[in-house]
């Protein structure tokens, strides 16, 4: 027995020493899952210190939805009904967002007092999760793209037979008022149409053709659709810079964005209240290297749409670019701003969101300049 102590406190020593050098992150939780010890690599996972994570409770570490989960069966696990306990959950990292993690438990000893301890083992797979959404939003898109033929088809026929009557109405008409209405109509059914054939093209994967669009003056020339889809009520507001770079892109493609970046304004507006402001700002940003993660550092042509609508929480802001979510019940049919990221990002792009519930939103769009 005399012997055996040494060899102890060696392995001891090397466990030690394997803790505090592990590449995954490693904690030690009490029986009754408080934190005692973590290593390096958990505290640079989630940006906090050991002395801040020992301060802090599991309900202030771990995601609510995924608490239930982990609690149940971490007391199965000191109970003894368990062996290990493995599981995904969320943990908040310093800066606010959730990391998404593997973790595995198991019973590592007893302390002074005879309680379990337990060695958690967290593995950060947030990369891991991206991809799966890639490859869920790959195979949506592809689903998506179907339907979306046989609803830009329908539309265009619509529109075809909208234009056809509007045309004898033309030809009946006797006062200048009602000639000006008709013409404001084939303005909108022409933009109709061509917001059809976009859909159509869309649907089908191809790639339509590309030209150099100056933002400021595109916006000018929606200023009719943006009146048409904003109630009165809604004051809109524009800071257009005249610095901004000339970017490449389909223009109804660019008026799809902002079509949609107003319409989701429009509706978190009348959501909280029945008036309110929406703010269109363009500018020329420049965008370092590794500024900005999926952006190249280049000049970008940046616009800005902010409101003064109900915010947005940070679990529905995590899944606002998401094929069919939505907040608005049976009224959206949460493709708008999927769309908006959909072509932002295959032009090479990127959207940014800011929020505070109650205080308004604020998307921001970078658009690479024309090369």
């Amino acid at each position: 027995m005399a012997d055996e102590r040494p060899r102890l406190d060696e392995i001891v020593s090397s466990f030690r020493e394997f803790f505090e050098a592990a590449p995954i992150g490693m904690k030690v939780l009490n029986a009754n899952n408080e934190l005692l010890y973590t290593n390096t690599t958990f505290q640079q996972m989630v940006g906090y210190s050991e002395d801040e994570l020992r301060q802090m409770t599991q309900a202030e570490m771990v995601h609510s939805a995924d608490l239930y989960r982990f609690h149940s069966r971490f007391d199965k696990l000191v109970a003894g009904e368990l062996k290990y306990n493995e599981t995904e959950i969320r943990h908040r990292h310093k800066e606010g967002f959730w990391v998404w993690t593997s973790i595995a438990d198991v019973p590592l000893a007893t302390d002074s007092l005879g309680e379990t301890l337990v060695l958690e083992q967290v593995v950060d797979i947030s990369r891991r999760q991206e991809i799966e959404r890639m490859l869920v939003r790959a195979d949506t898109d592809a689903t998506l793209g179907k339907m979306v033929r046989g609803i830009a088809h329908d539309l265009n026929n619509l529109v075809q037979a909208l234009e056809l009557n509007l045309d004898v109405i033309g030809e009946t008409a006797q006062d200048e008022a009602t000639s000006k209405h008709l013409h404001k109509a084939h303005m909108l059914l022409d933009r109709g149409s061509q917001f059809a054939q976009s859909l159509m093209e869309f649907g089908r994967s191809g790639e339509e053709e590309a030209e150099e669009v100056d933002v400021n003056e595109q916006l000018c020339h929606m200023q009719d659709f943006i009146d048409y889809i904003l109630p009165p009520d809604i004051e809109v507001n524009y800071e257009l810079d005249e610095d901004v770079p000339v970017i490449r892109a389909v223009p109804i493609q660019f008026d799809q964005i902002i079509m949609n970046l107003l319409v989701n304004a429009r509706d978190a507006i009348q959501k909280q209240q029945a008036s309110g402001t929406i703010t269109i700002m363009t500018s020329r940003q420049s965008v370092g290297p590794e500024e900005i993660e999926d952006l190249e550092a280049d000049e970008y042509a940046y616009i800005e749409v902010r409101d003064t609508g109900a915010g947005i929480d940070p679990e529905t802001r995590e899944q606002l670019f998401e094929p069919f979510f939505s907040t608005k019940q049976q009224k959206g049919h949460g493709l708008g701003l999927s769309t908006v990221y959909g072509i932002v990002s295959n032009g090479r792009g990127y959207v940014s969101v800011e929020s505070t519930p109650g205080k308004g939103a604020t998307f921001g769009v970078y658009l690479p300049r024309a090369k």
